[in-house]
């Protein structure tokens, strides 16, 4: 019996659409692709979630990749978490598991600094039963440390959970450790799914 649900947050909870972020400057192809490239699909990308580096050396290190391009760069990549925002059914979904007596927790890459400038996009997460950012343990998904960490934490039984996330490698490792697992594409599809769970 399932008791617990467990959200990732970005393109589940709030959207993180980087790519429409990018399409609001005027960069030309070219230009969008390198900035892309050398930030949000960079390597180190992931070290912005993990809490580790300072914020100045990660802009370095993006820079780093397109240095010609270092204004439009550091633009991005300081002003990026204006991108985030909260989808509408984000509240009335947790409070509708609340009230049906689950559990709700949340589990997402997420660094300190991103996570200061958009928690107002974050309103959700005052009625969950709590939850882990990345840069709090300084893990991040897929690592199995960081799923483990949320269960010890709150006690939860994996065979009593379902985790949702947008990204399948994210949904192997909850299967993985035991937890149910759904691919996040949209609200009502994962409520189907939920609901195929007796959720």
């Amino acid at each position: 019996m399932i008791d617990t649900v467990i959200l990732d947050i970005g393109n589940v909870m709030v959207s993180f659409d980087w790519r429409a972020y990018l399409d609001r400057f005027e960069f030309g192809p070219e230009k969008k692709a390198a900035i892309a490239k050398a930030t949000f699909q960079s390597p180190y990308w992931q070290e912005v979630d993990r809490g580790l580096m300072a914020k100045e050396m990660l802009r370095r290190r993006f820079v780093s990749a397109a240095p010609e391009y270092e204004p439009e760069i550091s633009y991005v990549f300081e002003n990026y978490p204006t991108l985030l925002k909260e989808y509408p059914y984000a509240i009335p979904w947790v409070r509708d598991l609340k009230a049906r007596g689950y559990k709700v927790y949340y589990l997402s890459n997420y660094g300190r600094w991103p996570y200061e400038q958009s928690k107002s996009q974050l309103g959700f997460m005052d009625y969950t039963d709590g939850g882990l950012l990345s840069y709090e343990v300084h893990m991040v998904k897929p690592e199995r440390t960081f799923y483990l960490e949320l269960l010890d934490r709150y006690d939860i039984i994996p065979d009593h959970a379902v985790f949702l996330d947008d990204m399948q490698v994210n949904i192997d490792v909850a299967r993985s450790l035991g937890l149910h697992g759904i691919l996040f594409t949209g609200y009502e599809d994962a409520v189907e799914e939920l609901a195929l769970l007796g959720v």
